[in-house]
């Protein structure tokens, strides 16, 4: 079970805001 944290670009504006997902068994559990 190897959990990680995934930087990602939101995807609601356009104004390229990032947020981390935290990734576990390669399905996002949390924010």
């Amino acid at each position: 079970m190897d959990m990680k944290y995934v930087q990602t670009t939101c995807p609601y504006c356009g104004t390229g805001c990032t947020f981390n997902l935290v990734v576990k068994d390669g399905k996002a559990v949390g924010t």
